[in-house]
């Protein structure tokens, strides 16, 4: 019987996943994290201060050790300030990556490590398996529901240690699951913003943690026409449709500069590229240029590109046809055509 520490979110996911390695015959021990503190709640982000409460009460009924990891300092200097500084550079950083990146695949191995598991088990949908000798992570069978985009960052070093006992069931086959236990989450609904952002815009919480509000600036055409008056550059995001307030539309977002306070818009569609530079990429094999589908946000489908290394962790993706423009600070994700994760990295231009 090996010990294994499954990260107990407080979501029916992770509590399947605990049940599962229990009828396995492992010796589960139950850890969570304590990320920030929020006066206010929310149905819809993971890892809030109340999902606490529903971890202990799956851990209880599933008769398992549950621990609470007060992370809540290296949350906010690794993910919660990177990302309000991101915003005020006008990118559009993903909190959940980095905090796979830095806070679950360091701080919370680290402790499960300590307390001699053999391995962290998560209640994420993507897969891990050993492929002709090598270690690696892949799209879950859930296509709809597969979650390996976020985990790229995972060290590939540590595949061997990392379990996902979803990676062949379905939603709807985890709830079953969870109601035929009784569990507390069966019909809980599921996390969809970034934890310490909801309920409220991403660019109020910014302006909260950096204190700088960039106050009325100018919303401009491509060619430099002043179009209208917008409320802060951060209040906005590449490719952003709704709540520009324009009359005779559509208008879209096409590009942002904080030096100017500006908003660039274009009419009738969204800006599209065949090139995007990525930065801080993390390979999951030797690094060398190939085909490549790639995935540009998590519920997306790969579409066909031609990833070419540039060296100090930068790479080039040029995609066969043209696809809309992301955000500066959102990731892009690399895979085989057997849908194992070559790489990933974030998107700078």
């Amino acid at each position: 019987m090996a010990l294994v520490a499954v990260g107990l979110s407080g979501g029916v996911d992770s509590s399947v996943a605990a049940a599962m390695l229990l009828e396995a015959g492992h010796e589960v021990v139950a850890l969570s994290m304590r990320l920030y503190d929020a006066p206010e709640k929310s149905g819809k982000s993971c890892c809030s201060p109340d999902d606490l409460f529903d971890a202990r009460h799956v851990a209880d009924m599933l008769g398992i050790p549950f621990y609470v990891l007060n992370f809540t300092e290296i949350f906010r200097q690794t993910v919660i300030e990177p990302w309000a500084e991101g915003y005020r550079a006008g990118r559009t950083p993903n909190p959940c990556i980095r905090c796979n990146a830095i806070v679950k695949f360091r701080a919370l191995t680290a402790r499960a490590d300590a307390l001699g598991a053999v391995a962290l088990a998560t209640g994420h949908f993507a897969k891990v398996e050993e492929v002709d000798g090598q270690w690696r992570l892949g799209r879950a069978a859930n296509r709809s529901k597969d979650q390996s985009y976020f985990l790229y960052p995972v060290p590939v070093q540590r595949l061997p240690k990392f379990w996902l006992p979803l990676a062949d069931l379905t939603k709807e086959e985890v709830r079953a699951r969870a109601a035929a236990l009784s569990l507390p989450t069966a019909t809980k609904n599921e996390s969809q913003d970034a934890c310490f952002v909801t309920p409220n815009p991403p660019h109020v919480v910014v302006r909260a943690i950096t204190g700088e509000d960039p106050g009325n600036g100018q919303v401009v055409d491509e060619n430099g026409r002043v179009l209208g008056i917008h409320k802060g550059f951060d209040g906005y995001t590449i490719g952003q449709r709704r709540g520009l307030g324009m009359p005779g539309g559509p208008w879209f977002v096409v590009s942002i500069s904080p030096k100017r306070n500006e908003v660039v818009v274009r009419h009738g569609g969204v800006a599209t590229t065949q090139r995007i530079e990525l930065d801080e990429v993390h390979w999951h094999i030797d690094a060398q240029d190939q085909q490549v589908g790639v995935k540009l946000r998590s519920r997306g489908e790969p579409v066909a590109s031609t990833l070419s290394v540039l060296g100090d962790g930068r790479a080039v993706l040029e995609f066969d046809e043209p696809v809309t423009k992301p955000a500066p600070g959102q990731a892009a994700v690399a895979y085989d055509g057997q849908d194992w994760v070559v790489c990933g990295g974030i998107i700078s231009a």
